[in-house]
């Protein structure tokens, strides 16, 4: 069982889901839980996360936002379930609405510490491998990255066509040059809302993209939906991109993937953690192997990586540079 401490400065939230031993889970509470949780207390700068299995605890998570730093430790049993159960309760509180205005995800391990490192490896924090005078490794990534990360293997709902995400980009808003959100425009001002939003833009006037708002609200991140697997309403998706494409590439690519689940300007702006209507599925998905490398066409910020998705996945789009990129450095 999964118990979730939304701890605010007057108020404590306490939501409770349930592990399923296969690869869904289900959340008491349905779709939204986390946003349901969040309405009880506001400007929540903490969040304690503790999982049980069998009647015993087996992971704490204890998070503290500070100037935009999100530095968490945790502890977890040192076999193969607890640092799965580990992984998916770091994830969780990453994407937890409560801490939406973290820019940056830091946490020290005592060096030697394979579990932990194994853990932060899988969720997508990465060490420079130096260790400090008191013999610990920083493990830390930006917010956008990780939520970027997360988002591979979750489903997303359009009209009529459901696709399992399997390639993503992150864009870092106000800190990142190749970003709409880099520069405040009228198109733009949806990433300086509330996260967990769809941003819908037309591209170069022919298609639509779309993106997943994650903030801080100050910082405009939000991660574009690069391509995914059609799972539901197949031949629906066909008819939006034609008959002869095959299956593999129905939602490959930022504008065919937005095309097959049929969305457009009018889906600007949807909440995502809805139950009914375009939303992201709830149920997290098991792990994969997760590739990442530079954007796609950017013509600045050229060698981020911040492109990440399914290795091996045939529906995972081609990389192609920008002419404007300039050479490899």
């Amino acid at each position: 069982m999964l118990t979730l401490r939304v701890m605010g400065e007057h108020d404590l939230a306490v939501v409770d889901a349930w592990f399923d031993d296969g690869e869904s889970r289900r959340w008491l509470g349905g779709p939204g839980w986390a946003a349901q949780a969040l309405a009880l207390a506001d400007d929540v700068d903490r969040i304690q996360f503790l999982a049980h299995d069998g009647g015993l605890p087996v992971v704490l998570v204890d998070v503290d936002v500070v100037d935009g730093v999100a530095g968490f430790a945790f502890t977890t049993r040192p076999d193969r379930r607890g640092r799965g159960l580990a992984a998916d309760a770091v994830r969780l509180v990453v994407e937890h609405p409560a801490l939406a205005h973290a820019v940056m995800w830091r946490a020290g391990v005592e060096d030697g510490n394979t579990t932990s490192e194994s853990v932060l490896a899988r969720v997508g924090l990465v060490t420079d491998g130096c260790v400090d005078d008191e013999g610990f490794r920083t493990f830390e990534a930006a917010a956008v990255a990780l939520h970027a990360r997360h988002l591979l293997g979750r489903v997303l709902h359009g009209h009529g066509v459901a696709a399992r995400i399997t390639e993503v980009e992150a864009y870092g808003g106000i800190e990142d040059p190749a970003s709409h959100g880099f520069t405040r425009t009228p198109r733009s001002e949806i990433m300086y809302g509330p996260p967990w939003r769809l941003y819908v833009y037309r591209s170069y006037g022919i298609h639509y993209c779309a993106n997943v708002v994650t903030g801080p609200t100050a910082q405009a991140a939000a991660v574009l939906v690069r391509a995914g697997e059609v799972i539901e309403g197949a031949e629906l998706a066909r008819r939006r991109r034609g008959t002869s494409i095959p299956d593999a590439a129905l939602g490959r690519g930022p504008g065919n993937i937005a095309r097959a689940l049929g969305l457009g300007i009018a889906d600007l702006g949807s909440d995502l953690t809805a139950r009914n209507g375009v939303r992201l599925d709830d149920r997290r998905p098991s792990h994969h192997d997760i590739a990442c490398g530079p954007r796609v066409g950017v013509s600045k910020a050229v060698d981020v990586p911040w492109r990440f998705w399914l290795a091996g996945d045939p529906t995972v789009s081609t990389y192609r540079r920008s002419p404007r990129a300039g050479v490899v450095s």
